[in-house]
């Protein structure tokens, strides 16, 4: 861990950023915790800061597993194949939230069966 003090918000998203920028393409994933060693900050700030980055247009993606010699952890997207690894959790947890609106009004949502089918084209898959 850091020994200086804990950056200031806007200081510690652009130094994620920087860090992050430095790590292109998942095979050079970086973990949260080589990037919490370097700036002092929680995971759960890292997080925070990571998602957003991702709403001001980086393109940050991000694995959960280790994978032969890359870490699980974030990485500056590389490629349309890196891109669609990265959305798909978000996929399915799109798919899953429909899922419970449509069970809990009782009743198919075709707005949503639309929506499913969408995001399947767009990220080049056959609909579940």
């Amino acid at each position: 861990m850091s020994t200086d003090p804990p950056l200031r918000a806007p200081d510690a998203r652009t130094k994620i950023a920087e860090i992050i920028a430095r790590h292109g393409g998942r095979a050079a994933a970086i973990s949260i915790a080589q990037i919490a060693a370097v700036t002092g900050l929680s995971p759960r700030i890292i997080k925070q800061h990571v998602h957003d980055l991702r709403l001001l247009g980086m393109r940050i993606g991000s694995c959960r597993v280790a994978d032969g010699d890359a870490v699980a952890g974030y990485y500056l997207v590389q490629t349309r194949g890196e891109l669609v690894e990265s959305l798909r959790p978000y996929q399915r947890q799109i798919v899953t939230e429909l899922r419970l609106v449509r069970s809990l009004l009782g009743r198919p949502l075709p707005a949503a069966v639309e929506l499913e089918g969408q995001l399947a084209l767009e990220l080049g898959e056959s609909r579940q």
